[in-house]
């Protein structure tokens, strides 16, 4: 088989470009974080939160490091249920986790506020506006109660640890605002040191733990502010991608319209003439003293047919997505020119066997312009998906074609091997290289096996060609499933 400079080069399967693993997992981590995974994406940045929350409770040395790494764990484990079902566990921890924080005083122990951080940013992306609006009033009002219950109204930032060293700054100022003289005022100062004040324990004013829960609130608010921010921003990029994908499709379908009109203005009317001067030059002779002319003009009349009859299913693919079964031969011509036209023979309950039948129309049209050669199979496939077998299928036509396109006609002409098993098929074919006939020279592209090639690859299969001491060999597995 004669090939161009280019195509004798040994082609070999895998990947040309070789990148290492963590560069192509930081590539599908900057896909999926640019794509809108809001609730995925905050239970990556509260579970990282959470994490350095847990190595620093560890390193400052507790005095009950088993407690903490039990709070850690039930924390880990709620923000994966919160993951999982956001809807559901959003107003959930909402509720719960004041009063168990309250109850339990765990925030003396862990800052598990990344938890709670994430079930208001949840509510203000999924739940319903009114909801979102009077959540941290919720929120509040059962961590205002509950600490009342409990400790008779001393309100402590149980929720947020951001908050924590705030207490006595506020208490400070506090007693500085209503201080009844200065000498009060410097007593309140001294008293409410930070050094001196452990917040998770001692009592706080009225006015401190107002200004506390206003605070809280006010955080707990922005939180669902920029949730419902974020939805209304996906909102956006989701209809934004949707206009792009609508003007790529219409784009596409003027592309599909304008390569149909080249397609039918020049390659099927070209062919209509030469089934029309096929026509004229059979009824010029005598088919009785010329019986192989005869034979010939036929050939080249039913071959014409077929393939104008393929040309009208990729125009009709190219317009409306799908053939039409217009122009298309049927009965016995259409089994003889099955290869020709493109199209498995869908009837047959055998798959292999159709592969088979088609594989023999195309040595057959080999055999008739003189190219001898032997297609030899071995083994069976049980099942194959179809996709598969379509793409055997294309190959095989594509490996007969170009026999006709670059070997010589005669004997030895070109060997194909086919060998199935239940989990792949490989396809190897060896011919000679030799000079092409005159006829079918500028006839290739050179685009075809390269097409094949990617196919195969694409599909998770191997595809080998090249020239070597004078011969040309393929050699192609697909996986059948």
């Amino acid at each position: 088989m004669t090939m161009s400079k280019s195509e004798y080069t040994v082609e070999r399967t895998g990947t040309t470009e070789h990148s290492s693993a963590p560069a192509t997992l930081w590539q599908h981590f900057r896909q999926w974080w640019h794509e809108p995974h809001f609730i995925g994406k905050t239970a990556l940045v509260m579970l990282t939160l959470l994490a350095v929350g847990n190595v620093t409770a560890m390193a400052n040395g507790s005095d009950s490091a088993i407690g903490v790494q039990v709070c850690y764990l039930i924390a880990y484990a709620a923000l994966a249920i919160w993951h999982r079902w956001p809807r559901i566990m959003g107003p959930v921890l909402l509720a719960a986790m004041p009063i168990v924080c309250s109850y339990t005083l765990v925030y003396a122990l862990a800052d598990l506020w990344p938890l709670y951080v994430a079930a208001l940013l949840g509510i203000g992306y999924l739940m319903p506006r009114w909801f979102a609006a009077v959540a941290p009033i919720i929120g509040m009002g059962f961590e205002t109660g509950s600490v009342a219950l409990l400790y008779g109204g001393s309100f402590r930032p149980a929720m947020f640890g951001a908050l924590n060293p705030l207490v006595d700054v506020i208490e400070g100022v506090a007693g500085a605002m209503f201080a009844q003289d200065s000498a009060g005022a410097t007593q309140s100062s001294r008293q409410s040191s930070p050094q001196a004040a452990d917040w998770s324990l001692m009592p706080v004013s009225p006015i401190v733990a107002c200004l506390l829960a206003v605070t809280s609130t006010l955080l707990m608010y922005a939180f669902v502010a920029y949730g419902a921010y974020a939805r209304n921003r996906d909102r956006l990029r989701a209809d934004a991608r949707e206009q792009r994908l609508i003007r790529e499709r219409l784009a596409r379908t003027r592309h599909n319209q304008r390569l149909a009109g080249m397609i039918h203005d020049s390659v099927t009317n070209d062919l209509s003439q030469v089934v029309m001067l096929a026509y004229q030059a059979r009824t010029q002779f005598d088919a009785d003293a010329n019986p192989r002319l005869a034979v010939t003009m036929d050939a080249i009349d039913q071959r014409t047919h077929a393939a104008l009859a393929g040309i009208h299913e990729v125009i009709d693919l190219l317009l409306d997505g799908e053939p039409n079964g217009s122009g298309s031969p049927t009965g016995d011509e259409a089994k003889d020119m099955h290869g020709a036209v493109g199209g498995r023979d869908e009837s047959s309950s055998d798959p292999i066997a159709s592969l088979k039948r088609m594989a023999d129309a195309e040595e057959t049209k080999l055999h008739e312009l003189g190219y001898r050669g032997v297609t030899r199979w071995e083994g069976d496939a049980i099942a194959a998906d179809p996709t598969r077998l379509a793409l055997v299928e294309g190959l095989l036509k594509e490996i007969y074609a170009n026999v006709l396109r670059h070997c010589t006609s005669g004997d030895d002409a070109y060997h194909v091997f086919v060998t199935l098993d239940d989990a792949t098929v490989r396809i190897t074919e060896v011919n000679p290289v030799r000079e092409a006939p005159e006829a079918m020279r500028g006839l290739s592209s050179g685009r075809g096996l390269g097409l094949h090639r990617k196919a195969v690859e694409d599909a998770g299969g191997e595809f080998n060609a090249g020239v070597q001491d004078g011969t040309w060999t393929l050699d192609a597995m697909v996986p059948l499933r």
